[in-house]
């Protein structure tokens, strides 16, 4: 009853350890799931045991192989041996964390009547990631794969780059009717601001499929890069849509911005609060989002992605240095010449390197990029400055809001209906998890590497990394969101599990009662 289940809709495996008589506190055991578990546990220690046994004497004998390698075997067949070796520790390592911990813990728990029931849910996910995971360390690890994975690694993106947009397609179509259609009455202008986000990833997902942008580092350079050859639009419209890639970095975090302060607005719903703001400020605002005056709030977003834009093309134009670096260390590999491609991104530094600083309580701060020449390069400088400015001031606002909107949540929300409550609870939510996605999958990628450059001269790493990965990341960025958007909110996640309810797996749940059984696993 507790799943909303009729005992003839699932079946169950587990284990009912032992009862306890509420009224003589008398432990009953039952013997017959008590021995089954100790035959489990039996069975998985002697398979570690061994594993263990047989991994020390395998370290052994690739020690001996390493150190002397002509007595035993050659050195390609020894270090092929090592890197089989390192894949099958990991892949071992995977499952124990993954598997079995998560159990051994679930099920020392229950022996010990620990109120394990939200733990529950970590096992259901941890199992999951196990097929997925337990791969990666014979892909990567072995040389003769990794190799042949990074040779077809365009490739890899190019698919990786199709699915993601299709997602966002697929995904972002059913959310727009559902939040035209399914969205509480109480939600007032916000499904217009939800929306909103929808248009923007969209935009993004298929300006990334138009025009495949590639990412570049070297030395002190980090270049965007568009190739005609990849597109099907004209040349003359590819820089005004490398300026508008770096204009979305900005335009992301500004919607959440503005979706942040509508939240917190209606939440405070013109309460007293510590904050002084006047109720009739407070009610202006919020009346604001819902008349024609939301176009202006609409509009701040696109406001600041044009500043971004025009900050990126005055100061991240291209140069003779950075042609020369993008056509020697880039261009040439893969047959393509400068007159095809165009590009932004900073270069911080002369080929020579920096030669000059300030020095403060005994650090070098670098702050004056220094030319060959001695010229201050201000425009590099500038960029720095008004990236760090806008993106700086947005978080600023979101964090505010966020601990404010955390503290009503927590205290002054208590005497508003409890459906009310909850439906913020989950708007809350879902605003903090698609903030964190484009910061974690859109803003962190590229702050190394547009920062990483700056600070090469001084830490003696080049930043010549491959960023055929970030680029990956940055793909995930729409579907993920979307997403995470879908299975927070009880009224889109309940028509949309409808929706899909035809092709998705069976539900399987684990379930810990407080000594009463071990984990059990429930199939509808």
């Amino acid at each position: 009853m507790h799943f909303g289940l009729n005992s003839d809709e699932f079946i169950y495996l587990g284990a009912y350890i032992y009862e306890r008589n509420s009224v003589t506190d008398k432990i009953s055991i039952h013997y017959k799931p008590l021995v089954g578990l100790v035959l489990f546990d039996v069975f998985v220690a002697s398979s570690l045991i061994a594993v263990v046994y047989l991994g020390c004497k395998c370290y052994f004998c690739l020690k001996k192989q390493v150190e002397y390698p002509r007595t035993f075997s050659s050195p390609s067949y020894s270090k092929l041996q090592c890197q089989l070796f390192i894949a099958l520790i990991i892949q071992t390592i995977i499952p124990v964390f993954l598997v079995h911990l998560p159990a051994a813990i679930s099920l020392t728990g229950i022996l010990f009547e620990w109120e394990l029931s939200n733990f529950n849910g970590i096992i259901v996910i941890s199992i999951a990631f196990f097929p997925i995971l337990d791969p990666l360390p014979t892909l990567f690890i072995i040389k003769s794969y990794r190799e042949a994975l990074f040779d077809r690694f365009d490739l890899t993106v190019l698919i990786i780059q199709r699915i993601c947009t299709s997602l966002a397609f697929l995904i972002h179509f059913p959310l727009t009717l559902l939040i035209l259609y399914n969205s509480p009455t109480s939600l007032g202008a916000y499904k217009y601001l939800l929306i909103y986000i929808s248009i923007f990833e969209l935009v993004y997902a298929v300006l990334d499929v138009l025009v495949s942008p590639e990412l570049y580092t070297y030395k002190s350079s980090f270049m965007l890069v568009l190739d005609s050859n990849k597109t099907f639009l004209p040349f003359w419209m590819l820089y005004p849509i490398n300026l508008l890639f770096c204009g979305m970095l900005g335009c992301s975090m500004a919607i959440f911005t503005i979706n942040i302060i509508y939240r917190y607005l209606v939440m405070k719903g013109g309460k007293s609060s510590k904050i002084q703001i006047r109720p009739g400020i407070l009610s202006e605002l919020i009346k604001s989002f819902e008349s024609e005056k939301l176009f202006c709030w609409i509009a701040a977003p696109i406001v600041y992605s044009a500043i971004w834009m025009i900050i990126t093309g005055l100061t991240l134009q291209g140069n003779p240095q950075t042609d020369k670096i993008l056509e020697e260390q880039f261009l040439r590999k893969q047959n393509v010449s400068l007159s095809e491609i165009v590009y932004t991104g900073p270069n911080y530094y002369p080929q020579k390197g920096v030669i000059g600083g300030i020095p403060i309580f005994g650090m070098t701060i670098l702050t004056l990029m220094i030319a060959e020449d001695g010229s201050v390069r201000w425009h590099n400088l500038n960029f720095l400055l008004a990236g760090v400015a806008i993106l700086g001031l947005q978080y600023l606002i979101i964090i505010y809001c966020g601990v404010r909107m955390h503290t009503i949540l927590q205290k002054e929300l208590s005497q508003q209906s409890v459906v009310n409550r909850k439906l913020q609870k989950q708007f809350f939510r879902a605003l903090v998890v698609q903030t964190v996605v484009p910061t974690f999958l859109f803003v962190l990628p590229i702050a190394p590497f547009l920062i990483g450059p700056l600070v090469v001269p001084f830490i003696g790493i080049q930043m010549n990394f491959p960023t055929g990965w970030m680029y990956v990341i940055l793909c995930l960025y729409p579907p993920i969101d979307t997403v995470a958007f879908m299975l927070i909110v009880s009224e889109y996640k309940k028509v949309t599990l409808e929706m899909f309810k035809p092709v998705l797996p069976k539900r399987i749940k684990v379930i810990s009662e407080v000594s009463t059984s071990t984990a059990a696993a429930i199939t509808k």
